[in-house]
Parts: C-alpha cells; structure tokens; sequence
C-alpha cells in the first residue's frame, strides 16, 4: 500500500503542478487583455464641443464674405475690359491687313510670283487666321453667362428675375444672417468659375493677337526685302 501511494504521489504532484501552471497563464494572459484593452482605451479620441463663434468673429466673417465677393466682381470686370482692349488691337491689325492681303491667295498660287511676296502672302494669311481666333475668344469673354448656382440662391439675378416682387421681397426679409452667407458664399463659388472661364479665354485670344502681330512684323520684313 505504501508502494502504491508512492507510485501515485509523483502524478498527483505533477497534475497539481500543470494545474498552477494553467492558473498562472491564464493569470497572465487576463493581464495582458487588461492591458490591451487600457491600451485601446487610451487611444480612444474625446471630441471636444466647438465654441460657437463670437460676434466680433461673426462680424469679421460677414467683412470677409463681402471682400471676397467684391473681389470676385473685380476680377470679372477686369476680364471684360482685357477682352475690349484686345478686340481694339484686333480691329487695328485687321485694317492693315485689309491692304497686305489683297490678292494673297491668288499671289500664293501663282508660279510667277517672287519668293519674298509668296512668302508675304502666306504669312499674310495665317495672320488672317490668328486674327479671326483672337476676335472669336475676345467675344467669348464678353458674351454673358446666364448659368447661376445650383443652390438656391437670392444672390444670382437670374432667380430674381423668375420671382414675383412679393414673393422675393418675403422671401429675402425671412432669411436669417447665416443664410445670407451660405447664398453669397454661393454666388462667389459660381463667379469665381466664371471669371476663371474669362481669364482663359482672354489667355487664348492674347496668344492668337501675338501670333498676329509677329506673322505682321515677318510680312514687314518680307516687304522690305522685296
């Protein structure tokens, strides 16, 4: 009997010592959760309330709406009067033209004419072209656009323009200070667009109006040589 319970003891003491073993990683391994779990926690970000404006701050923000939008207006005009003074140097080169290129094409063709005047006259008519391209996109620029915002918007004239006089009256006396912005904020969005239109349009036709005028200078030159 003494045998057997000291057969026995060695498994019984190694059951107990797998046991406390599994105890102790089990211990561990709820640390290391509980860690985990802190560890998430502490990378958890707390949204903090945004303080509503000031009134100094909505003023401020009202000041700058309006400068934007005069300054949007400003640019728009300045589009226009770029395009005019281009048209103005259009029509001046296209009066001497009128003179340079008579006859060119028949001259252009013609095997008995001089190198220098054929040569003239082909450039004579692709100053003809670059003058037609520079006075097409000038009058691009000029030519109104009547495509508001997609918001509705008491801003734009052309929505004003559709609403009876009550209706439009009642309507813009009901809007709060902040719909007012969002409507001119609006209106700036589309006139920015548009004035960026404008300004790549005069781009084009400045280009055409230099192309022009060199294909003149080399038409002199030709001229003088002939």
């Amino acid at each position: 009997m003494k045998k057997q319970k000291n057969r026995q003891s060695p498994s019984s003491s190694h059951q107990t010592r797998s046991k406390q073993k599994q105890v102790s990683h089990s211990g561990n391994h709820h640390q290391q959760l509980n860690g985990t779990d802190q560890h998430a926690g502490n990378h958890i970000l707390t949204l903090t309330p945004q303080k509503a404006p000031s009134p100094s701050q909505e003023e401020e923000i009202t000041k700058a709406t309006i400068l934007l939008f005069e300054h949007i207006e400003d640019q728009i005009g300045r589009a226009d009067t770029k395009a005019q003074l281009t048209l103005a140097a259009d029509a001046l080169l296209a009066g001497t033209l009128a003179t340079l290129g008579k006859g060119a094409a028949k001259s252009l063709l013609s095997n008995t004419s001089p190198m220098l005047d054929r040569a003239a006259d082909l450039f004579a008519i692709l100053m003809f072209l670059a003058l037609v391209c520079s006075i097409y996109w000038a009058l691009r620029v000029v030519n109104p656009h009547l495509h508001g915002s997609k918001r509705f918007t008491l801003m734009y004239f052309g929505q004003v323009a559709q609403m009876h006089e009550d209706d439009f009256i009642t309507t813009f006396g009901n809007q709060s200070l902040s719909d007012l912005k969002v409507s001119i904020l609006a209106q700036v969005h589309t006139k920015a667009k548009i004035a960026q239109i404008k300004f790549t349009r005069i781009r084009w036709s400045v280009n055409f109006l230099v192309v022009s005028l060199i294909c003149w200078s080399i038409i002199q030159l030709f001229l003088a040589f002939a």
